[in-house]
């Protein structure tokens, strides 16, 4: 059986400063560890998203299978379910914000062309 982490505990290790970074996948609820020098892409690459989830970064860049092994040899432990749970909340309440600013932006340029299609059809 896996090990289970909290995220506050894996911000208390990244505090430490002890070398290594993590990264979370909350796709497969799994931490990982690994030598940032050892990237293809460089260490920039992983410093970027070094703490955080990870998981979209990862798939936009179209990682290889072999690199999907590779992650999965990393693997540390399970990340706690609540903490799950609390990434797919953030998720949902991201995705819900953006379509209410879509929704609001989009509002202002239809009531524009409503009063003017109104005042254009009083006006034959």
């Amino acid at each position: 059986m896996l090990d289970r982490y909290s995220l506050e505990g894996l911000r208390r290790y990244e505090i430490c400063g002890r070398g290594k970074f993590w990264r979370i996948s909350s796709l497969e609820a799994a931490i990982r560890k690994g030598r940032k020098n050892e990237h293809p892409g460089g260490p920039a690459e992983i410093l970027n998203v070094a703490g955080k989830d990870a998981t979209e970064e990862f798939e936009e860049v179209g990682h290889s299978d072999e690199a999907r092994n590779i992650l999965t040899r990393m693997l540390i432990g399970a990340l706690h379910p609540d903490d799950v749970a609390a990434i797919a909340r953030e998720r949902r309440n991201e995705r819900r914000e953006f379509w209410f600013k879509v929704a609001a932006i989009s509002a202002v340029p239809i009531a524009v062309g409503v009063v003017t299609a109104v005042i254009l059809w009083r006006g034959k």
